[in-house]
């Protein structure tokens, strides 16, 4: 039958009028859409506005006497007894009689969940460190009630807008107890790409101890600050290569995983460590405890390469092949071969080199190209060895100089690339491996 479509202004359950759908991940979410349909609805006796989730009615089936839907409204309600501001308030729950279909609804949040907000590329380690501050706090707070999550993922982790001065956000966890629900009654998650982040032995057994969310937290840690998913794998492989590769295969190091994209300089010191008492296969081998976990984290020290984290970065690109971006200091009198010139924009612009040629003894190797001021203060690029001949023979009013277009820039490079060097290098280079 599927999980059922709601039209705008008709009535739900009796008491809900549907005002319109809602779209997961963004502003006036705070659901995840990966198992269920969501809308925005107003209660008609208070007038309030929630958010109101369906769920597929396979998870009840036709066994919704026999104690199915009981179940259901106790899993729902799981978030209620955990005592913590961090995850999301769910105001009712139930089996619709129409359509069989489960449903519950929660506060309504603004913001946007974790999946989003990362296609924005990669968080400071300061920004990191508040989301995984704020996501143990209610990990930590449902062990000590004895509630352990299983479907920690990016959709079920919403940073809402803060209702207080001094935080960035609010870190709501969503979907407590639904996916120990769903195990109780035969079904998994079905949500995309849920495979990359719960435990291998989710796969083995239904009784899990709170070591299966710290696996989950140490990748979603990994996630916030290199903007990558850690496994190889994509939701869109075979499911049995995926679990291979998390279960059987050998387990890189974070820097190793992250330098295989070129992000490994963004990891905090002393990073792997602390990954590696989360994602360990052995549940034994683990952190004791959430609180434990997050002590830890709070202990790492920020990169050299860690900025102040910006809302409006632009998307980072995750590239086809490993490629490693550098940033330092290079000399005018480095051998370079001439190069058609290239457009840059003030002082400290950056400069891209262009892609290298084939390979073989014919092939030119990339160009570092170098900044120079003249007499009149206008900026020009210059291949190191034409500029010292020029340099000889012309006035500096003369020196060949292109107009400063930051828009002819040919390879994009934003303030959260990966960068080996002074930060106020003069000359920004990119390298193509």
């Amino acid at each position: 039958m599927g999980i059922p479509r709601l039209e705008a202004g008709s009535l739900f359950a009796g008491e809900l009028t549907v005002v319109r759908p809602l779209v997961s991940g963004r502003v006036d979410g705070g659901v995840s859409s990966g198992d269920g349909s969501t809308y925005l609805v107003e209660h008609r006796s208070t007038g309030s506005q929630r958010a109101l989730k369906l769920l597929d009615p396979e998870l009840v089936g036709q066994d919704a006497a026999a104690g199915a839907r009981e179940r259901f409204e106790q899993a729902a309600h799981a978030g209620a007894r955990v005592e913590s501001d961090h995850v999301v308030q769910v105001v009712d729950a139930g089996v619709d009689a129409a359509t069989g279909a489960p449903w519950l609804t929660m506060e309504l949040l603004r913001g946007e969940d974790l999946a989003t907000r990362m296609t924005r590329g990669p968080e400071s380690f300061t920004a990191a460190r508040e989301i995984v501050t704020q996501l143990c706090h209610a990990l930590a707070a449902a062990h000590e009630t004895g509630i352990v999550h299983r479907d920690l993922r990016p959709e079920n982790v919403f940073l809402a807008a803060p209702r207080r001065e001094g935080i960035p956000f609010t870190v709501k966890v969503l979907g407590f107890g639904l996916a120990t629900f769903a195990a109780g009654s035969g079904s998994r998650p079905s949500a995309p790409g849920a495979t990359l982040w719960v435990a291998p032995e989710e796969d083995a057994t239904a009784a899990l101890t709170p070591a299966a969310d710290l696996w989950s937290l140490g990748l979603l840690a990994y996630f916030v600050l290199t903007g990558r998913p850690f496994w190889r794998g994509r939701p869109t492989d075979a499911p049995a290569a995926l679990r291979r590769e998390i279960g059987l295969e050998p387990l890189p190091s974070a820097t190793e995983r992250a330098g295989e994209s070129g992000v490994g300089s963004l990891l905090p010191k002393g990073f792997d460590a602390w990954f590696r008492r989360c994602v360990s296969r052995e549940p034994g081998a683990r952190f004791a405890s959430v609180r434990e976990a997050r002590a830890a984290f709070d202990a790492l020290a920020p990169s050299a390469e860690d900025r102040p984290s910006n809302p409006d970065r632009a998307p980072l690109p995750v590239p086809a092949s490993p490629a490693y971006r550098r940033r330092s200091r290079v000399s005018p009198r480095l051998p370079s071969p001439p190069a058609p010139p290239l457009a840059v924009s003030a002082p400290g612009a950056r400069v891209a080199a262009p892609p290298p040629q084939a390979t073989g003894s014919s092939a030119a190797p990339w160009l570092a190209l170098g900044l120079r001021r003249d007499a009149h203060r206008r900026w020009a690029v210059a291949s190191p060895a034409s500029s010292r001949t020029e340099s000889a023979r012309a006035s500096p009013s003369r020196r060949p100089c292109w107009p400063l277009e930051r828009r002819r820039l040919p390879v994009p490079v934003t303030s959260r690339d990966p960068v080996w060097g002074e930060r106020d290098a003069p000359v920004t280079l990119v390298e193509f491996s």
